[in-house]
């Protein structure tokens, strides 16, 4: 090369570390500048085309965190990334000076790598997208007829190290030729390392290669690289430049901080530019050196640009882009109708952040079109598994080339058994967007569609809400899939559903329905749909009126491996007006691309939907690869409704809170939210039902309706108070028809009647309105009155100031007029608004209930709230002074709303009564549904009131109360079984032969050897049910328990289990758990794991027990210490199909098992025989 001069030595300087200077400890900020849902038809076609197998396969998911909002403040660093790997799973990271292509999930510390079999592993490498024979993979161009690939290569390994250059070639860059490394660490400036870098053709031909090395004292530095033969079409042989490095870390940036140079532009002046990636604190920068020689470098002054909160920039893209064609312009072009995009990796978050903006030569300069979509802050590349991205210039056919890393997401063992790691997603052409003017647009290269093969055609096929439409095409593991949707304009515009909120990472992938969406279609879907991934639209109209559309791709059910990322991807796409819905997929095993955004999944494909404005790529993981796979065109899945047998549930319609319950004359009187209109909430009214038993319920007609203007918006939720003469007095919230909450009195028609079938409101209501300071919408559901020592009732209400949660006290002598009293009867900090509250007394001494007017030595009383802002009931025991009218918390850490919960599951808006007729305390409970509105129209009503329990303290621990089923839940057992003293092995899974296994009462206890558990060494200090994997994450000490509503399969279960985690201080905890994650099939229904630590104290056995109904999983440990209910919706694991087993997935501990099963009947609900009124 007649520009590079050799220097005469390639030693190591004697000054080299000299001439990095540290970073100032202040250093000068660097700032940037400045309804219902309706059908839909499908139009077009979908074009499925089976794509020829050649040999590459890809495994791919990933972690999507926040992005920053704002680029205001230089000292803010980005946001943590969420994932579903708890915190304590994901390993340390090697650190940036090991590379930008550092596996994220090298291990999974405790969680035990999934059983892979030598077919499952073969299934995972991809048919058309490249990929090295083996190991792992991380500056293309085109060269005399061949397109050549540089990637990021450990040709000892399937894990990250030993980074070498490959290489390989290809005509059509779709198949390849492998061909020996280009480079390899053999030089102190390159030693740990030849990292990324990218090439530059002159315009005399002359191939340059800048990289990053490594040095031997992991100083990243550039260096200079050029072919040995210029006439070598194949560019086998390559020389490193003597005098390297020719660029090293400037003063201000530290040594490993400075990688990854871009290909090189030439400015108006001859010389050439480069950009290399650094951060100054948490500012991430591009930084800018120009050479006329490329062996010597200046660096210009001041930055590129920068933008603060970002963190380190890796893998710097510059390039420019047309404003007035499609074709794709040299690295140099500048002028006239063109924009240039600036792209940078984010170390921080692993994604691929992008801008559009103008570059002024002379002042060498970026400005972004918009700084609120500057880089790291705005727009992604692709929205999915995709990093490390870098684009060349293709001149053989005048377009701009895209690549991008699609990482791995499960572990290093499983790298090391397939041998291999990583995949290259399918080159895409990148083009600026014209229309929006606002992003690029992505789209496979058109050497894809050499692979097609046959093609199938479905065309107009039409989607009602909840449809699931199969796609016979056989086969359907290597596809590339076009296919547009259409929606009705005129039932767009009339939806009214506003879904300002909407983000598809957060708000419950392909589960959350809306009004106008989810629809898309499902992928790599097995026969049973156990493992699915689908890539969908979602349309969210704000408070304006105005739509967006979001694309996205769930990958949270791709996979039964537990050992591999499964996340859901997406982002918001811009859809002109007159565009149809529109997505493109290829598809094989594991990869999925789609060109309007880019989400990498595994083996999902790259996704490229509504005119390529994003793209997404994606991997997905088969489990089990000789089942049948399937395609579906997808609006959600699948819905399945079970009511349940012997829990309190209307007919029909919608049900929510218990209100005012009651003993009367023989019968108990259950008042409840509800809706006579439809399945959905809304026009509350009281629903009313009597028993005799708490169990058999006739219906009865409404007790009040909305019939008033201090009611006429809702008769919400109220208590009943029994005064000592027999009168019954209900205060209840009623919503004004100006939406204030204001409260109301009623009382019975006829005191005589036992069924109270009329009832009257006060002429005068309302009786309290929101008093001064207290918003007009926070000011509801009283609680039962209790009497106090001057004779006056007090009642209590649950309001909030600013995030305060408050419980207000009121006063009166005759119920209709009332006395708010001085400040309230207790507050708690950030707990929000307190509604549904209940203040009761229990006994020290004994088991009895107490009304709720005592008060004395020998007794606590609870207080009880629900909060609003996270529907979870909390309550505290403490001490309540009549005089003083203030009640004082046993454990202040333990306040409402930030201690004890009444139930750790779906339980909300609890009350409780007084049953005089047996001396006890009994509580009730609304039990949500956790699918959507749509599934509660399909199916006609919606939610369900949990089992009445007993409530006592708990004279053994004297902190929490006992919760335990009715006795009269036991008149509906029938045949029962026994296992007696199972023993159960680290690892056991034992089935209890029962049939049918869908309603069930089951208790159980469990043993462990003391000593083998005191010599347990384990630490557990962070264990959490929720957070802390469900029932797969194995410790020395546990899960053990029950698995219930279990298919033959194991495709749907619900566990329920024990867990014994050792302190620091090798004192155990116990914690008992319920795990919804795989309860259901469906994927349009919460799938949560529940629960909490409960006590256990020395000398007693492991014990629970578990109300099965179906859909509904009432679970109590020890007593009722602590209690779980779960709401599941299995699809498989019902009637004759459910199973029980008992399980012990713990590594170190041997536990003895003895279960009792009783077969439980259905409970009597009648209609109430109006003819007989």
């Amino acid at each position: 090369m007649g520009t590079i001069t050799s220097p005469t030595s390639s030693t190591t300087p004697n000054d080299l570390e000299r001439a990095y200077t540290p970073l100032p400890d202040q250093p000068e900020p660097l700032v940037s500048p400045a309804g219902h849902r309706r059908p839909m038809r499908v139009l077009s076609s979908i074009c499925l085309s089976v794509l020829f197998l050649s040999s590459l396969v890809l495994l791919i998911l990933t972690q999507q965190g926040p992005e920053p909002t704002s680029n205001a403040d230089p000292q803010e660093s980005l946001p943590l990334t969420t994932s579903k790997w708890p915190a304590n799973l994901t390993p340390p990271s090697r650190g940036v000076s090991q590379g930008v292509s550092e596996k994220a999930f090298r291990q999974f510390s405790d969680v035990e790598s999934y059983p892979w079999t030598n077919a499952m592993l073969s299934w995972q490498r991809t048919s058309y997208h490249f990929q090295p024979e083996k190991n792992w993979m991380n500056g293309p161009l085109f060269h005399m007829g061949w397109y050549h690939l540089f990637y990021q290569y450990n040709p000892d390994s399937a894990v990250w190290g030993n980074i070498t250059w490959g290489h390989a070639v290809s005509r059509d860059l779709i198949s390849w030729l492998y061909l020996p490394f280009a480079m390899v660490p053999d030089e102190w400036f390159d030693i740990s390392g030849v990292w990324t870098g990218s090439a530059t053709i002159l315009p005399d031909g002359e191939i340059i290669i800048l990289y990053t090395g490594d040095t031997s004292d992991s100083v990243q530095v550039q260096n200079l690289a050029y072919p040995a033969n210029l006439s070598d079409p194949l560019l086998l042989d390559w020389v490193k430049y003597p005098g390297n490095p020719v660029m090293i870390p400037p003063p201000g940036i530290k040594v490993d901080d400075f990688r990854d140079p871009t290909t090189a532009w030439s400015g108006p002046d001859g010389k050439w530019r480069v950009t290399i990636g650094s951060k100054v604190n948490k500012t991430g920068i591009a930084l800018l050196y120009e050479t006329t020689n490329f062996t010597s470098y200046q660096l210009l002054e001041g930055v590129m640009h920068a933008v603060p909160g970002t963190g380190m920039w890796e893998c710097v893209d510059f390039y420019p882009v047309s404003t007035t064609g499609a074709n794709g312009l040299d690295t140099s072009a500048n002028g006239p109708g063109i924009k240039h995009v600036l792209k940078a990796s984010l170390d921080d978050n692993k994604h691929d952040y992008y801008a559009l903006g103008t570059f002024n030569p002379i002042s060498a300069k970026w400005t972004p079109d918009d700084p609120e979509l500057d880089v790291g802050i705005g727009l992604r590349v692709d929205y999915g598994k995709y990093y490390a991205s870098k684009t060349f210039y293709d001149q053989n056919k005048g377009r701009r080339i895209l690549w991008g890393w699609i990482g791995e997401t499960d572990s290093e063992t499983a790298d090391i058994l397939k041998g291999w790691a990583s995949v290259q997603t399918i080159p895409r052409t990148v083009v600026f967007d014209d229309k929006t003017g606002s992003n690029i647009l992505q789209w496979p290269v058109e050497e894809a569609e050499s692979l097609r093969l046959s093609s199938h055609e479905f065309d107009g096929v039409e989607l009602g809400p909840g449809s699931v439409v199969p796609l016979d095409i056989g086969s359907a593991t290597q596809l590339d899939i076009t296919v547009t949707f259409e929606v009705n304009e005129a039932a767009l515009g009339a939806t009214v559903e506003a879904d300002v909120g909407y983000n598809c990472t957060t708000s419950g992938g392909a589960a959350g329905r809306g009004i106008l969406g989810p629809f898309g279609i499902l992928v790599l879907a097995d026969e049973s749909i156990s493992e699915l991934t689908p890539v969908y639209f979602y349309i969210a109209k704000g408070t304006d009126g105005s739509a967006s559309t979001y694309f996205c791709a769930d990958e949270s059910r791709s996979s039964k491996a537990t050992d591999v990322g499964k996340l859901v991807y997406g982002s918001i796409v811009p859809v002109l007006d007159g565009e149809k819905l529109s997505a493109r997929l290829l598809e094989k095993e594991p990869i999925n691309e789609d060109p309007q955004k880019a989400s990498t999944l595994p083996e999902a494909f790259s996704q490229f939907s509504t005119g390529d404005s994003t793209a997404a790529s994606e991997t997905t993981c088969q489990q089990f690869c000789d089942a049948e796979v399937q395609t579906y065109l997808w609006t959600n899945a699948m819905l399945s409704w079970q009511r349940t047998t012997f829990h309190f549930q209307p007919q029909k319609n919608w049900m929510n809170d218990p209100s005012a319950p009651l003993f009367h004359m023989g019968w108990y009187h259950l008042f409840y939210q509800y809706n006579p209109y439809s399945a959905v909430w809304g026009n509350m009214t009281w629903g009313h039902a009597v028993s005799r038993d708490l169990i058999n319920w006739l219906y009865l007609p409404f007790a009040m309706v909305r019939d008033n203007w201090y009611d006429a918006n809702g008769v919400w939720t109220g208590s009943a108070t029994i005064l000592p003469d027999g009168q019954i007095i209900v205060l209840y919230t009623g919503v004004s028809d100006d939406s204030a909450q204001v409260q109301n009195l009623a009382y019975p028609a006829n005191l005589s009647d036992p069924l109270l079938l009329d009832w009257v409101k006060y002429p005068n209501n309302p009786v309290m309105v929101p008093p001064p300071g207290i918003g007009l919408e926070y000011f509801r559901d009283p609680s039962t009155a209790w009497i106090g020592p001057d004779g006056k009732w007090r009642v209590m209400m649950g309001s909030k100031v600013n995030t305060t949660g408050i419980a207000l006290l009121y006063k009166t002598s005759n119920f209709t007029s009332f006395e708010l009293l001085d400040g309230v009867v207790h507050a708690v900090r950030d707990t929000g608004m307190w509604e549904f509250l209940d203040f009761f007394p229990v006994s020290m001494t004994g088991t009895n209930g107490l009304d709720t007017c005592f008060t004395g030595p020998g007794i606590k009383h609870v207080l009880k709230a629900g909060l609003y802002d996270n529907l979870h009931d909390y309550y505290v025991l403490g001490s309540y002074d009549p005089i003083t009218d203030k009640w004082t918390p046993d454990d202040p850490d333990l306040g409402v709303g930030i201690g004890l919960r009444v139930d750790y599951g779906e339980y909300y808006a609890s009350k409780s009564f007084y049953d005089q007729s047996k001396g006890r305390r009994i509580l009730w409970a609304w039990i949500p549904e956790t699918d959507n509105r749509d599934a509660n129209l399909l199916k006609g009503w919606a939610s369900v009131q949990s089992i009445p329990r007993t409530v006592v303290l708990d004279d053994k621990t004297e902190r929490n109360i006992l919760q335990w089923p009715v006795e009269e839940v036991e008149s509906l057992r029938t045949n029962s079984h026994e296992f007696e003293k199972v023993e159960l092995g680290p690892g056991s899974l034992v089935p209890l032969d029962i049939v049918p296994a869908s309603e069930l009462d089951i208790t159980a206890t469990f043993e462990i050897n003391e000593e083998a558990l005191d010599a347990t060494v384990e630490g557990g200090v962070g264990y959490n049910c929720t957070t802390s994997g469900g029932s797969v994450q194995r410790g020395i000490s546990g899960p053990f328990g029950l698995i219930v509503l279990a298919d033959e399969a194991f495709s749907e279960l619900t566990p329920v289990y024990f867990y014994i985690a050792k302190g620091i201080d090798r004192n155990a905890k116990t914690f008992f758990c319920a795990d919804g994650s795989r309860s259901s099939l469906a994927s349009d229904v919460g799938k949560l794991v529940y629960g909490s630590e409960v006590p256990v104290l020395h000398g007693e056995k492991f014990s629970m027990r578990l109300l099965v109904d179906r859909s509904i999983v009432e679970s109590f440990a020890q007593g009722g210490r602590t209690v779980i209910t779960s709401r599941v919706y299995p699809t498989k694991a019902i009637y004759g199909a459910a199973k029980v087993f008992l399980f012990n997935n713990a590594t170190g501990v041997k536990v003895t098992a003895s279960v009792k099963i009783w077969h439980m009947r259905s409970a009597d609900l009648h209609p109430f025989p109006f003819d007989e009124l």
